[in-house]
């Protein structure tokens, strides 16, 4: 494989088959979110194919569908969006390759699109009249892979026979290679150790079929039953119960609600109420009915304070925005530890200033959770190509600009 050219939407191949050693232009294609961003990767393809002299395939996730026949539920497909796509193709004469399994290649699980293709021109179609694309489950992802097969699938011979490392911390299997290794065999050096391997290799597969064997099919039966499930959702997209009782009974997984807990944090599908909160300020609670008992100083207290507290608050606030109240809350525990009192000594604002200009250098609570929170968002737009920035972009901001304020988007912490 030689490459061409590279593309921020598009890496050029030049591919030769190791059978026919027949030379195939192949082009991976990664289409931006964006319509107006997939515009050069229209015009890219339209320059390439000037220079294309041999069957072409272009393979990958386009970012885009065709017809509106590919999406199933969410916004309506409009013409704008399928246009561009549309004419690159017409220009360019590619059509799909046939293609069996998955039609609809990702899903969100609400949204049902067609978004990954493998499209090909008539000289490929030519030279390669029995290739095909198999859209397979999607698995653990949520675009589905796929496989282009170049001619029609031969006769599968014997399986190769395979080393599991699981086999070494059975008891027996210490035992088992000492007593074929020390068995007598007559002959060559050569001829010893293959006849060896050969006895070892029977027993061993004697001692997988008797203790191993059903981890594998508990595997395959896994793997299969997930697929089923799969290809079951995406057949008829829309979870109604009955779909749900049998997705389950399919994949033996038990159905789960929400709110749950993920590393000690709070998730649901809705914004967190003051009440999912109660864990942070119990937390910090916990820590400073631990620290009443002790005689401490002032400048003892403010130093738990800082290192001890405020790190709590640290991991939370870097996730989510603090509602007021629990704002309100922390400070108002922070101040009677500090103090011994609910009576203000000094208000907490000018604690929060640096020792320089008279303060305790404390952070200040609101200000520290929308600076970590920035953080956040300048992750969500410098890292473009992360799973949870796709997920972002088409279900929160709905492919608008994140840095565009809009009704309803901001806060005070």
């Amino acid at each position: 494989m030689e490459v061409i050219g590279i593309h921020p939407q598009v890496i050029h191949v030049l591919a030769t088959c190791l059978i026919t050693h027949h030379i195939n232009f192949v082009s991976f294609v990664y289409g931006l979110n964006k319509v107006a961003d997939r515009k050069p990767l229209w015009e890219e393809l339209e320059r390439i194919r000037m220079v294309v002299k041999n069957p072409w395939l272009l393979v990958g996730d386009f970012n885009s569908v065709l017809s509106s026949g590919d999406r199933k539920n969410g916004a309506p497909t409009r013409p704008f969006e399928i246009k561009d796509f549309n004419n690159c193709c017409s220009t360019l004469g590619l059509s799909d390759l046939p293609s069996k399994g998955h039609f609809f290649t990702w899903t969100n699980n609400s949204v049902w699109s067609k978004l990954d293709r493998a499209m090909v021109d008539n000289d490929w179609l030519l030279d390669h009249p029995h290739s095909e694309a198999h859209f397979l489950p999607s698995g653990i992802s949520d675009h589905s892979p796929c496989i282009v097969s170049m001619s029609l699938p031969s006769s599968i011979g014997k399986a190769p026979w395979r080393f599991f490392n699981m086999w070494t911390d059975h008891d027996d299997f210490i035992p088992l290679v000492q007593d074929n290794w020390q068995r007598y065999i007559r002959g060559t050096a050569q001829f010893k150790l293959r006849m060896k391997l050969k006895l070892l290799k029977a027993d061993l597969k004697e001692l997988n079929s008797k203790h191993y064997s059903h981890i594998s099919s508990r595997a395959l039966k896994a793997k299969t039953e997930l697929k089923e499930a799969q290809s079951q959702l995406e057949s008829s997209p829309g979870i109604k119960e009955p779909d749900t009782r049998n997705i389950l009974s399919f994949s033996h997984l038990s159905q789960g609600s929400m709110p749950f807990r993920y590393l000690g944090i709070p998730l649901t599908a809705e914004r967190l109420k003051v009440a999912h909160f109660e864990e942070l300020t119990k937390k910090i609670r916990t820590y400073i009915d631990g620290w009443s008992a002790l005689t401490l100083s002032y400048a003892g207290r403010a130093e738990l304070i800082r290192s001890v507290l405020q790190g709590v608050e640290c991991y939370w606030i870097s996730i989510f925005p603090l509602p007021d109240a629990v704002c309100t809350k922390i400070v108002k525990l922070c101040h009677n530890f500090l103090w011994g009192t609910s009576s203000k000594k000094v208000a907490w604002a000018s604690i929060c200033h640096p020792k320089s200009e008279g303060g305790l250098g404390f952070r200040d609570l609101r200000a520290w959770n929308n600076a970590l929170l920035a953080k956040t968002l300048w992750n969500i737009h410098a890292k473009k190509d992360t799973l949870w920035h796709k997920w972002i972009q088409r279900r929160l901001s709905r492919n608008r600009p994140l840095w565009t304020e809009r009704k309803g988007m901001t806060r005070r912490c």
